[in-house]
Parts: C-alpha cells; structure tokens; sequence
C-alpha cells in the first residue's frame, strides 16, 4: 500500500503459517489498504501472528480489516498493531491510522504478547474483538496506547488497557473458535532457514 495508490479488496482464505513475520500488512501504508479479510488461517511457532505495521514516514490510512476463523499457537506476538515499526529517519506527514479493524472468531493458544498501539491521540487505533478467546490469559501479557476498543457480541476473556484507551460494549457469551485439525504439520523433507 505504498505511493502508488491505494491497496483494496483483498481475501487472504485457507492458509497455514509456520515460522516468518505471520499474517503482516505494512510497513508502507501511506497509499491506503481497505477492505482485507483474512479467514480460516491458523499460524503456529511464527515471531507475529495478526499484524498491521507502520510509521510516520510512511504511514496512511488502513480500516476495514476483517480477521475471521483464526488460529494462533506458540506464537511470540499474536496480535501486534504497531503504528511505530522500524521507524528511521525524520517524521513526516504520513501518520498511520489503524480503524475499523475486526478480530472475530480468534482463537490463541500459549503464551506471548498482544501489543495494541494508536499512533497518538489523533491517529488512534479502532478495533473490535468479537470472540477473541486467550486458553490462558495469564501467560499473554497486553500492552495498548491511543485506542478505541469494542468488545463483544462474542466472548472476550481479557481488557486491553493503558494510556488513552476506551472501551465500550460488553462480551458475550459462546463457544470458542474451534481450533482442532487447524494445525498442521510441516511437509517431510521441508527446511526452514
């Protein structure tokens, strides 16, 4: 989604992540990036997991962001929104904006950290987290900055909090996303570097 224009309209369906960057859009958002959904994905042992990165030299605008039917294990940062990734050189104009991002029907399995950052109280992130469960909320820690969160109709098992965060709506009720048979096993034979 760099200078050109912008990214849109796109589905990113029935897939299985092992080890790398995870499921990125970024760093180069400054052209746009609209209308993405992300379903039936499961990511085991990658550094991210669900990721939207950006900075001020290069940022712009991403909303309607749709992930559905995800699976996430053993995976250092399942869910990373970082509106100040590998940031060099002087800002500019190209502040990244993050809003009207969906997480539903996700599911993480094992320890790490969900990282939810805004920009700064003017280029806040928006999300909502409807059926976003945690096996073990104790073992994720959550950090969040400048962002606008609503929770529900779905289940939700944590609150993100920190410095100018709102939070509205209120979890559901219901059955976790079915993770079983998501994972699957690297081919025989197949090396990561």
């Amino acid at each position: 989604a760099g200078r050109p224009g912008p990214t849109s309209h796109i589905t990113i369906s029935h897939n299985h992540f092992y080890y790398g960057h995870g499921m990125s859009i970024g760093s180069e958002t400054d052209g746009g990036a609209s209308a993405i959904r992300v379903t039936d994905l499961s990511i085991e042992g990658a550094d991210n997991g669900i990721r939207i990165k950006s900075n001020s030299s290069r940022g712009g605008l991403v909303h309607d962001v749709v992930y559905e039917d995800v699976c996430i294990k053993d995976t250092a940062n399942p869910i990373y929104m970082d509106s100040d990734y590998s940031f060099r050189g002087e800002a500019t104009d190209k502040l990244p904006v993050f809003t009207d991002i969906t997480v539903r029907n996700v599911r993480i399995i094992g320890p790490g950290k969900i990282t939810l950052d805004g920009f700064d109280a003017s280029h806040r992130l928006g999300m909502r987290f409807d059926n976003l469960v945690l096996d073990d909320p104790k073992s994720v820690s959550i950090s969040a900055g400048h962002g606008e969160f609503a929770l529900g109709p779905g289940p939700v098992n944590f609150l993100p909090a920190g410095e100018d965060t709102k939070i509205t709506g209120v979890p559901g009720k219901g059955t976790p996303n079915a993770c079983e048979g998501k994972f699957v096993k690297l081919p025989v034979g197949f090396q990561t570097h």
